[in-house]
């Protein structure tokens, strides 16, 4: 049986009454029913009035203090750029080992993936345009490092790495849009039909695309999880360790990457529980799920703790200059009181939180925590950076808030696109809605 055999053809209404009812299993036309077409016109203006103040923050902060103009684009390089590639990672490693409890979130996960390419265009106008101003080594070069650290180096690593990366992702991304539109094609509503059948040209018949998808989604979502590590482990070296040319350590990168992680976990998880209610999925993502991806977001949240630890333990025991200065400068002030913050945020509130069962199945109560993880990781990004920069103070205020709120308003333009024309359950996997998962 096909995909596309999973349930009934309903027109819009009817699967839309089904779903709100619970009557029966979810079929794909329920879920196709639940696409709204358009984005809401009044998030819309929202998230382009963030894009402009932050453009405009910028625009005005580099002309006056280009070092703090290029800073606050940084601490967001190193925030959203490894959320939305490892949010495509993570979708490759959810085919993996097939799991059955994120067929409703899976394609969230591909939503946020959908701001890598954007991503990578600010990486790469950023390294081009900022270098001398982020990098002392650009400034007064490291004889004994100045085979790695130079610009010319710099540019065609990080472009050639996090590029390679980035094509790899939409290839993937770009085969699961197949899938899902070609089992849409002629069912979903009038307005978006024709993207429809562009994004499935040349569509072979469900039974023959879905095992095709079965064949090919697994070979390249096995690459990406694994090209995730080794190119993010470059970005480490490159956009945090090598801020302070002399400081070295080996932990940087699994700790760097695996935030990644856990960033667009804790964002797939939040935006997945708010886009259910909005539109009216509770049957597609019932609690039990809700609750294995509390559980999930609970482990990886230690699981990154224990990585931090990872990484102070060996610079404390080991006592070596080159490598407690980097540590020392953190843990007094300024910067330790912002330290604190992104322990507090980024770890102890979600820990209290998610080990009660009760925060793991309240919507309103997952949210938050996940949002607490969020912002924790993004204090995060200043903790890691402006020391680094800046040494002995910690400017925070206008410009970081402003660039920010500007990552904020194009992010969200992206996902909105996303979720308001895409369905947001794995169409080929709509019977596993119907099973109990563990």
């Amino acid at each position: 049986m096909s995909a596309r055999d999973s349930g009934p053809a309903h027109q819009p209404a009817a699967g839309a009454a089904s779903a709100g009812h619970g009557q029966g299993p979810v079929t794909i036309d329920d879920v196709l029913a639940r696409i709204p077409g358009k984005p809401n016109a009044a998030l819309r203006v929202v998230f382009l009035v963030c894009l402009v103040v932050g453009l405009l923050t910028f625009g005005l902060t580099v002309v006056a203090n280009p070092l703090r103009g290029w800073s606050s684009v940084l601490i967001n390089i190193t925030y959203w750029l490894p959320m939305s590639a490892a949010a495509a990672a993570f979708g490759g490693v959810l085919i993996l080992v097939k799991a059955k409890w994120s067929v409703p979130v899976h394609r969230t996960f591909l939503g946020i993936a959908g701001f890598l390419p954007w991503m990578f265009g600010v990486l790469v106008l950023t390294l081009i345009f900022g270098n001398a101003y982020l990098f002392a080594w650009v400034r007064e070069p490291v004889a004994v490092k100045a085979a790695y650290l130079n610009v010319p180096f710099l540019l065609a690593r990080e472009i050639g790495l996090v590029g390679a990366f980035t094509l790899l992702a939409l290839a993937f991304l770009r085969r699961i849009r197949r899938l899902d539109a070609g089992l849409a094609r002629g069912r979903v509503r009038e307005e978006l039909r024709g993207r429809y059948e562009k994004w499935s040209k040349g569509w072979r018949g469900d039974a023959i695309e879905v095992e095709s998808a079965r064949r090919v989604l697994p070979r390249l979502a096995g690459v990406l999880p694994v090209l995730y590590a080794v190119v993010f482990t470059v970005v480490a070296w490159d956009l945090v360790m090598s801020l302070e040319p002399h400081w070295t350590t080996t932990q940087i990168a699994p700790w760097f990457w695996m935030g990644g992680l856990l960033a667009a976990l804790a964002a797939a998880a939040l935006l997945s529980l708010v886009l259910r209610d909005a539109y009216g999925l509770e049957r597609c993502f019932d609690p039990r799920r809700q609750q294995l991806m509390g559980q999930l977001l609970f482990g990886m949240t230690n699981f990154r703790t224990y990585l931090s630890w990872v990484l102070f333990l060996p610079i404390w025991y080991a006592n070596l200059p080159e490598e407690t200065s980097w540590m020392v400068r953190r843990v007094h002030f300024p910067f330790f009181p912002w330290l604190l913050a992104a322990v507090f945020f980024g770890w102890f509130v979600p820990l209290v939180g998610f080990m009660n069962l009760a925060a793991k199945k309240k919507t309103g109560a997952f949210v938050f925590f996940a949002g607490s993880i969020l912002l924790g990781l993004w204090i995060e990004q200043l903790v890691l950076a402006y020391p680094s920069l800046y040494l002995t103070h910690m400017p925070f205020g206008v410009p970081e808030i402003g660039v920010t709120l500007g990552f904020v308003g194009g992010f969200g333009l992206v996902f909105q696109q996303y979720a308001a024309t895409r369905p947001l359950v794995a169409l080929d996997q709509i019977e596993v809605l119907a099973e109990a998962v563990h």
